[in-house]
């Protein structure tokens, strides 16, 4: 399976102890270019994208998040996690205007959530 491959090889440069995993780590680049690679045949790979993500927001690449988080399939239990993880990467950032739009669209969401959740408890 070249997905299961790809995350091993993954796992594999991140177990290496050659460099601190800091920011300057030269395994990050080979780690994102081989992920983005992977990407380009598998875009909706759940595994890729969660990887990239953790990787972007540590080099501090909002651009790059924004673009994931966009054409990222989200499940109704992921949308708590990822959306934690884009607030705070944007509030470490000081990206304003993107927080001010990510605040409006979780705040859209959870309010059409409860909505729905009520209407569950009425219904049941």
């Amino acid at each position: 399976n070249f997905e299961g491959i790809i995350v091993i090889a993954y796992l594999v440069l991140k177990d290496c102890n050659l460099y601190d995993f800091s920011v300057l780590n030269p395994l990050n680049f080979y780690a994102i270019v081989m992920l983005e690679a992977a990407r380009k045949n598998n875009p909706m790979n759940r595994d890729f994208n969660l990887i990239l993500l953790k990787l972007y927001d540590k080099l501090g690449c909002t651009s790059k998040i924004n673009d994931i988080l966009q054409h990222f399939q989200t499940k109704e239990d992921d949308y708590e996690k990822l959306g934690y993880f884009r607030f705070s990467h944007l509030s470490e950032f000081g990206v304003g205007k993107g927080l001010e739009a990510c605040c409006k669209q979780y705040k859209a969401f959870f309010d059409r959530t409860l909505t729905e959740n009520k209407n569950r408890v009425i219904t049941c």
